[in-house]
Parts: structure tokens; sequence; C-alpha cells
């Protein structure tokens, strides 16, 4: 969405001697209402592209540091070889689009349930729960993805070979850690699609001046003030 913020045309109008100038203004075209329920504003099938691009984008420039968090939980030596860094990486941009994908569709879906149809803005609360109980959910689907990837950055296999060793240990080994998955989803989610449409919209208000000027700069400071808190917040899980 393109929110204009060109100020009004104005034409200078004279006729005969000693002409007197007249200022018109242009009807100014009034710009969508900002708001922070996107996904609410957005239909299925554009939740579902915007996530499942977020998604790939977030896991090929992170997947070095993503390998290292892993490393260090479990124990693994540190490594540069970007051979062994992107080991998994098909793995891991399949869970995370896919997660991203249907968290950015399950929130929206929660946000029009939750408002029946109503054109209204969703409460504060209303906007976390609909995040994090989407976030949750797809924690079910990207669970058993994401175990898949993380055995291939230990052992090296491919995915196919890693997929086929964890169906024959039996639905046991596939839902491995599928709770704590599914907290730190929800918690992410919450932060992502909750509570950083909440920090914006308040640094908006009572900082006007500075970092709430521009909608852009808002965007910034809230993801750096709700990002740290939610990694904060769902990195027991995650471990």
């Amino acid at each position: 969405r393109r929110y204009s913020s060109s100020s009004p045309l104005h034409f200078l109008v004279g006729k005969g001697k000693g002409r007197q100038q007249q200022q018109h203004q242009l009807p100014q075209q009034q710009p969508p209402k900002l708001s922070a329920n996107m996904s609410k504003n957005l239909s299925e099938s554009e939740n579902a592209v915007l996530g499942a691009v977020g998604g790939f984008l977030d896991v090929t420039l992170l997947q070095a540091t993503n390998y290292w968090k892993n490393a260090s939980q479990q124990g693994l030596p540190f490594e540069t070889n970007p051979r062994v860094l992107y080991r998994g990486y098909f793995a891991n941009c399949l869970n995370n689009s896919t997660s991203v994908m249907l968290q950015f569709v399950g929130t929206g879906l929660v946000q029009k349930a939750i408002c029946l149809g109503e054109d209204r803005d969703l409460t504060k609360a209303e906007q976390l729960a609909a995040a994090f109980s989407s976030g949750y959910l797809s924690g079910f689907i990207c669970g058993p993805i994401e175990l898949a990837m993380i055995q291939q950055q230990r052992k090296g296999t491919t995915l196919p070979a890693t997929a086929s060793s964890l169906v024959a240990g039996g639905p046991s080994v596939v839902t491995r850690g599928t709770f704590g998955i599914c907290m730190r989803e929800g918690l992410y989610c919450a932060g992502v699609l909750g509570l950083t449409p909440v920090l914006r919209k308040m640094i908006q208000e009572k900082f006007p001046d500075t970092w709430g000027r521009t909608e852009d700069s808002a965007r910034v400071a809230a993801a750096m003030t709700g990002g740290p808190i939610i990694s904060v917040l769902s990195h027991p899980f995650d471990t």
C-alpha cells in the first residue's frame, strides 16, 4: 500500500488588467487508513505469498547463524565452512517458508474471525492472541521439517535419506520436540504480527518528532524493541 505525503497542488489563475490571483486546491485523495492489522487487510493468497517469500529470504540470510545456534545448543564445534553451514538449507527453506506462510494466513483468518465481519481495529490483546494461536498451530507442521533439518546438520545426510530415517522411527520420532516448536513459533508469531504492530503504533503516538516521524522509522524502532523481547521469551522453548 502506498501512502502519499505530497502536498496539494495550487494553481494561480488571473484575468484582465490588474488581475486578481486566486488559489485553487485540487481535491486531495484520502490515503487508506493506516492499520496495524495487516494480515486482516490482505487476502489469504496475499498473506500466503508474503509469508512464503519472507520465510525464504529469512533462511537465505540467516542460515549460518541458525547453524551456529543449533551447534551451540548441541555442543558441536564452531564451523565457518559454507558447505557445513548450509547443510539442511532446503529443508530449512521448506520449514520457514511453510511456517511463516501458515502464520500470516492463520493470523489473518483468526483476526477476521474475531471481528465477525465488522470493520474495526483489533485491540492489543486480540492482536497478540490471534498471532500466538496461529504461530502455535504452525508448529505441528514445521516441527517435523525442522527436525529433519537439524539431523541433516548433525549427520550431513541428504534430505530424502534423513526423512526416510525419521519416518522409519515412527510417530514418536517424527514428533520429537513438537511442543517446544509450537511454543517457540507461537511466541515468535505473537512478536512479529502482534507485539511489533502494537509497539509501532505506540512509537508513532509517543514519539511523533523522532522515531515515530515516519512509518518506516517507527517500523525499525518497533522491530529493534520487540525482537530482543521475543527472542528472550522464546529461546528456552527453542533449546
